[in-house]
């Protein structure tokens, strides 16, 4: 399966007080990776659009190597692991690019999903998307 990649500079504000950056953002920087595959694929996140795609997450898991600080250059890596008929669950990874080191890792689980009168519904992937995802 494809494995699709952004690279990043992580700011200042998303660091604790001990100057480490937040586990939480970790999971922000995931999701922006995500949403940038989306896009590329050809389906962004436009939340005004009806007829956009949702992607709810359902489960994630996080394993940390190294501390990641403000200001340092990272690439962070994202493979869909398995695909199913409405979800994808990824692996991920996030190294420093200077120095190429593993510094956490993890999966998440994403749910395609369609806004209907206000309801959000499951809906089954795309078939142009499930292609993207295969290949390299």
């Amino acid at each position: 399966m494809a494995t699709f990649q952004i690279d990043r500079l992580t700011q200042f504000s998303e660091s604790d007080a001990a100057g480490i950056i937040h586990f939480s953002k970790v999971a922000c920087y995931v999701e922006e990776a995500e949403h940038a595959f989306y896009a590329q694929a050809g389906y962004p996140i436009e939340l005004q659009n009806a007829k956009s795609l949702r992607w709810p997450r359902v489960n994630y898991t996080a394993n940390y190597s190294k501390p990641i600080f403000p200001f340092q250059k990272i690439r962070i890596l994202l493979k869909p692991a398995c695909v199913g008929t409405s979800s994808i669950n990824w692996s991920w990874a996030i190294k420093d690019i200077t120095t190429n080191d593993s510094l956490c890792s993890g999966e998440i689980k994403s749910v395609c999903c369609v806004m209907k009168k206000g309801i959000i519904a499951v809906s089954p992937l795309p078939d142009d998307l499930k292609k993207k995802l295969f290949s390299s």
